[in-house]
């Protein structure tokens, strides 16, 4: 049993992705070529909305770069979740802004009520992270924090395919997602991409992504190296359009596991206005750690998403805030991610949960 099973990904489709490397070595062309401009594209008619798709070397630039685009830097605040991946608070510091760590609800994400006392006069910007394939309620927090003069950007790096009373992820306003491999629509290394419905926001952010430049030559103002390789966008163009599909076949494998988690083991809370990518399968346990031996000892394989809060990280030391954060700190304590792709079978499903209920 895998916790994402990426070989029986490639086996699917082998010829058709060998022959995208191979188009692309033979091509020469490497990097701003047919294929990252075939790939946007794509990416485009999938989202709708007229939005406009802007890849880049990785999810944590591309967060950097809508931070930029922004206008955030010295001096600004930016609030982010505690409970979520590094990535998120890094691109805040690579700014030269101070992230403020908000508390989280029982589903991993932010609300008005846990943004509101992390809000002040320097506040600029708030990213928030739909978490683990469930999305914010994006469509009020927005006009909200817009109401208050302060920019927001949907962090869904874990969320592309995800909808939320029918519409998806990163169509919202300005956003950001990641290829990482391990998310359901991964590259074969890095990559990422920002997405906005404002065309003078989407030529900026092409620009930031290459030195800055308008036109060849011409550097406007201090840019990012961050442009996606031809080899990734021409493998992410194959997965694309496998995409609906296995994304079907997670939301399918999630409901196995809905139906037959035992006693004492809770799904994280799912919310009805949202339809999950199930980017991971997260459930909280007492005992976590006892528990995900047991699994291991059965050949299960686990993960843990987020052992350590980000506010209580070495790293973010110097913006620790004063209060605690419970919520934060309780599903840090509990999530354990269960194997969860479109090549999991029904019987290693229940597998798990047998074992679960061992454990």
């Amino acid at each position: 049993m895998k916790l994402l099973d990426l070989q029986s990904q490639y086996a699917a489709r082998s010829t058709d992705y060998e022959a995208a490397l191979l188009r692309v070595a033979r091509s020469g062309q490497f990097l701003d070529g047919s294929e990252g401009a075939a790939l946007e594209s794509q990416l485009e008619a999938y989202l709708g909305r007229a939005t406009h798709a802007i890849c880049c070397a990785s999810g944590s630039d591309a967060l950097v770069l809508a931070l930029k685009a922004s206008g955030v830097g010295a001096g600004d605040e930016v609030i982010v979740p505690a409970f979520t991946f590094a990535a998120t608070a890094e691109a805040v510091v690579h700014v030269g802004a101070r992230p403020v760590f908000a508390d989280v609800e029982m589903d991993g994400l932010v609300s008005r009520a846990t943004l509101e006392p992390c809000l002040s006069g320097s506040t600029k910007a708030v990213v928030m992270v739909s978490l683990f394939g469930q999305i914010p309620a994006l469509e009020t927090i927005g006009p909200w924090l817009e109401s208050l003069g302060i920019v927001w950007i949907e962090d869904g790096a874990q969320s592309f395919g995800a909808r939320r009373n029918g519409r998806l992820s990163t169509t919202f306003g300005l956003a950001t997602t990641s290829f990482f491999p391990g998310k359901p629509l991964g590259a074969w290394g890095k990559g990422g991409a920002v997405f906005s419905a404002n065309a003078e926001m989407a030529l900026r952010l092409r620009a930031l992504r290459n030195h800055g430049q308008v036109e060849r030559g011409l550097h406007e103002e201090v840019g990012w190296n961050s442009r996606l390789d031809e080899m990734q966008a021409a493998i992410l163009q194959i997965k694309l359009e496998e995409f609906p599909k296995e994304l079907q076949e997670r939301r399918q494998r999630a409901q196995l596991y809905c139906q037959a988690l035992p006693d004492g083991v809770k799904l994280l809370r799912q919310n009805p206005e949202n339809e999950s990518s199930w980017s991971q399968l997260p459930v909280r346990v007492p005992h976590r750690d006892a528990v995900r031996e047991h699994l291991r000892r059965q050949d299960i394989p686990t993960g843990i998403h987020y052992a350590i809060p980000l506010h209580h990280q070495p790293a973010f030391a110097a913006w620790r805030p004063e209060q605690a954060l419970p919520v934060s700190e309780l599903l840090a304590a509990e999530i354990l991610s269960l194997p969860l792709h479109p090549w999991l079978s029904s019987e290693d499903v229940q597998k798990v949960c047998v074992e679960l209920g061992r454990g």
